[in-house]
């Protein structure tokens, strides 16, 4: 599981949709104009002798993976295509039982909710919390292939990976071993800034890497800081510091400089470029920078003694796994609600 450029690669890969088809996502937007929905109503008249839903959408980036999809557009295409390992009713409250089902009441009528999987929540007494999930062994993905507790596994491994810049936060769980997996690898934007533009240490990059992302800072970074400070000044800022105040980054010295700025905005996000691209006044910063440096803040670097795997999530059998937390998390059981994508 730590081979980053693996894992990475085959989630990105991964939007094979499934067979089975736990629940639907919210309703297209209530913006569609009245040509998509006229344009809705007519495919959906002429898709329904043989059965299929036709439905219409605007928005789409084109992100149809559950792992990087960021639009709303997007994430209904995924929501609609792709299994959840566990579900919720229309209250927002978790399923906890879906092999079964679990019937609960809203606005005076009964609902009976089914699901991919059973999870078991457990308080031990020495402070941690166990999740004990169990499988349905009857899911196919859509080319046949059988959906097993590896396939949630492989998942979870992919949003708790260093290198992982979509938007599931389910790294900032207390999952046992968390922080030893990940503080074991780091990435190479990462390293290399921390390791600051005068460093003479080539343990865990290149010269030229180094090289290459520091030009990369000095002319991109600088300009894509430029751009904010340049909307905060048309907007009362008086210099760099004070932009920056009004860009949500406090504390920048008086004589900062734009580069400064760059540097505060990469360390806030931990050097993802990707998820750099928030803070953007009008060029994306990967318009900006070198496509071979925007990539460093994929690429992982093991740094000091490898941590093969995540202490707290073990597999007891081909539909089972047991994931365990150091503490009780109030946001740890509806991470689980991530989607399940296909090993192999």
């Amino acid at each position: 599981m730590k081979n980053t450029k693996q894992v990475i690669a085959l989630a990105s890969a991964a939007a094979l949709s499934v067979s089975v088809l736990a629940g639907c996502g919210g309703a297209a937007s209530d913006a569609t104009s009245e040509s998509t929905s006229t344009a809705t109503a007519e495919a959906s008249n002429t898709a329904a002798s043989d059965g299929t839903l036709v439905l219409a959408e605007t928005g789409f980036e084109g992100k149809f993976s559950p792992f990087f999809a960021s639009s709303a557009s997007d994430q209904d295409v995924i929501d609609l295509t792709q299994l959840g390992l566990l579900g919720a009713d229309r209250k927002g409250e978790m399923i906890l039982n879906g092999i079964e089902g679990e019937t609960r009441e809203y606005n005076g009528t009964d609902y009976t909710y089914y699901g991919t999987s059973d999870c078991v929540v457990t308080e031990n007494d020495d402070g941690t919390v166990t999740y004990d999930i169990k499988l349905r062994d009857d899911l196919k993905f859509s080319d046949g292939e059988p959906v097993t507790i590896d396939d949630v596994i492989f998942s979870m491994y992919v949003f708790l990976d260093p290198t992982y810049d979509g938007s599931v936060t389910m790294y900032s769980t207390p999952i046992v071993g968390l922080e030893e997996y990940r503080n074991s690898m780091s990435t190479l934007s990462k390293l290399i800034a921390e390791a600051g533009e005068d460093n003479t240490d080539y343990t865990n990059f290149t010269e030229e890497q180094q090289k290459a992302f520091w030009d990369a800072v000095n002319d991109g970074g600088v300009k894509f800081a430029q751009e904010i400070v340049d909307n905060m000044m048309a907007n009362g800022a008086t210099d760099v510091a004070s932009a920056a105040a009004g860009w949500g980054f406090d504390g920048l010295a008086a004589d900062a400089t734009a580069k400064d700025f760059f540097l505060a905005i990469g360390e806030q996000y931990d050097w993802s470029f990707s998820a750099m691209e928030a803070e953007s006044a009008g060029s994306a910063l990967s318009e900006l920078i070198p496509e071979d440096v925007y990539a460093y803040s994929t690429t992982g670097v093991n740094v000091g003694n490898a941590v093969a795997n995540v202490a707290g999530i073990v597999k007891t059998g081909d539909y089972s796994m047991t994931l365990t937390t150091s503490e009780l998390s109030t946001t740890m059981i509806y991470q689980l609600q991530m989607p399940i994508a296909p090993l192999h």
